[in-house]
Order: C-alpha cells, then sequence, then structure tokens
C-alpha cells in the first residue's frame, strides 16, 4: 500500500507528536496580506494534508484487494476475529468487508509510518517540519531505550546481607560498572531534556520545536500566497487572451464589412 497520498483518517500514532502545532501564538509582525494565507496553514491537518514519501514500484495494481496476512499477527487476529463475527456474509462480501478492516487498519498507522520516513518532497514546510520534529523525536526515544536497555541489564544475582534486616537477599549483578551506569543515567536524563525540548508531555511543541515550526508555518503561508498570486495573474492572463481574440475577431468582421461598403 502507498504512502504517496494524503491520508484520509486517523494516523494518531504521528499525531501524538503534532497534534497541537496549530495552535501556536502567532509570530509578530505578520504582513496583513499574508495573514489569510497564514490561517489556511495552520487549519491544515499534518496527515491528512500532507502526501507520504512511500512510492509503491511493485507494479501491483492501484487498488489491489487487501488481506488480513497483509498485518502483523496480532492486528491480523483482530481482524479475522471481527469477519468471524459477520458470519452470514457472501464469499465476496466478506472479501470486500476484509479490506476495508485492513486498509483501515493501515490508514490509521500512516502517522508512524511518516513518522520514519518523511512526507512527500512537493510538501509545504510545515509539513516537512512536523514530520521531521516526529522523527526526531522517534529517534531519541530509540536511543534512549539503548541506554536504558544497557542500565537494566543484569548479568547475574549474588547474596548479600540487607543492612535492616541482616537476612541474605539476591543482589542484581549489573552488566555496567557503577560509574559507566551512572553516566548512561545522565545520559537518558539528557536525552529526556531534548525530547521535551521537541514535545512536552501534553503533546504540545517544545522551544526548539516551536521556534522551527513558525518558522515554517510563515514559510508555508509565503509559499501558498505565491501560488494564490499566480494561479490568479493566470486567471487573467486568460481572461485577458480571451478579450483580445474577441477583438481581433470583432477587427477582421469589421474590415470585412469595410471592404463590402466600399465595392
Amino acid at each position: 500500500m502507498s504512502d504517496n497520498q494524503p491520508a484520509d483518517n486517523g494516523a494518531e500514532d504521528l499525531r501524538v507528536v503534532i497534534t497541537n502545532y496549530g495552535h501556536l501564538s502567532p509570530p509578530s509582525e505578520v504582513p496583513e496580506d499574508l495573514q489569510p494565507f497564514l490561517e489556511q496553514v495552520r487549519a491544515m491537518d499534518p496527515i491528512r494534508d500532507a502526501r507520504g514519501n512511500v512510492q509503491d514500484n511493485s507494479g501491483a495494481p492501484a487498488r489491489a484487494s487487501l488481506t488480513a496476512s497483509a498485518l502483523p499477527p496480532d492486528l491480523a487476529s483482530e481482524v479475522q476475529a471481527q469477519l468471524a463475527r459477520q458470519s452470514h456474509l457472501s464469499a465476496s462480501d466478506r472479501a470486500a468487508e476484509e479490506d476495508r478492516l485492513v486498509r483501515e487498519i493501515a490508514t490509521a498507522r500512516l502517522g508512524s509510518i511518516r513518522g520514519l520516513t518523511g512526507v512527500h518532497p512537493s510538501s509545504l514546510p510545515i509539513h516537512k517540519a512536523q514530520a521531521q520534529i516526529a522523527m526526531d523525536v522517534q529517534e531519541l526515544y530509540a536511543k534512549r531505550a539503548q541506554y536504558q536497555q544497557g542500565v537494566d541489564k543484569i548479568i547475574d544475582l549474588r547474596k548479600q546481607e540487607d543492612p535492616e534486616t541482616g537476612e541474605l537477599v539476591a543482589a542484581p549483578v549489573y552488566w555496567l560498572s557503577a560509574h559507566t551506569r551512572q553516566m548512561w543515567q545522565e545520559q537518558i536524563q539528557g536525552i529526556d531534556r531534548d525530547i521535551r525540548l521537541l514535545v512536552e508531555k501534553n503533546g504540545l511543541p517544545g522551544l526548539i520545536a516551536r521556534n522551527r515550526l513558525r518558522a515554517a508555518e510563515l514559510e508555508s503561508a509565503q509559499i501558498l500566497q505565491r501560488r494564490a498570486a499566480k494561479l490568479s495573474e493566470e486567471k487573467e492572463a486568460k481572461a485577458l487572451a480571451s478579450q483580445m481574440r474577441r477583438e481581433e475577431r470583432i477587427k477582421r468582421r469589421a474590415e470585412q464589412l469595410a471592404t463590402l461598403d466600399r465595392d
């Protein structure tokens, strides 16, 4: 299933990061003629209004029917369970329903896909910035997980006396030395700060993300303004061309009539 078209629904995985990016405080000194285009940018949905960056080059038909086998086992089981509850369906209706359910699940996960692959190169700067922030956050979480895995890794257990009860208890022997574990824990804390600079716990953009998004919003608004101006000029050019052709026809007819009058 290609991801090179605007999504239809859902895609909540990416919106976890970018849900509220359209609610930034207005940048100062925005030209009045740019304001409508800025509002247009802010009204855009980060998933539905942006094309994905994954192209299907398999040569398969664009609307080939999908089956549950295209999904991970847990999701495939979910689809099969829903189909089992609709045993009254004919074979053709069951295939259509299976295709619908699979597409619904795939579409709902477009956000997480775009958080890994980005958006189409032709997308507006705001959509590129939103996707890039999502990608940066995912990268930070992956890095954090690696450090956390190392900090938590236990390679053995040894008995030691509990200082409070005097009883022998099993104490973990960590993979890392105490000094290295401390350094890695400090790295985790630093990564947590970096994440919060991009996205806060409530899903709003962090300090760095806000600056990047404001700049991308303005750039996107300027692009929309230029596009609108070009479309307006094209419309005026077509109207003028039509008028010129009309005047040319009138002129030719007038010349014909003048010739007849002289005769």
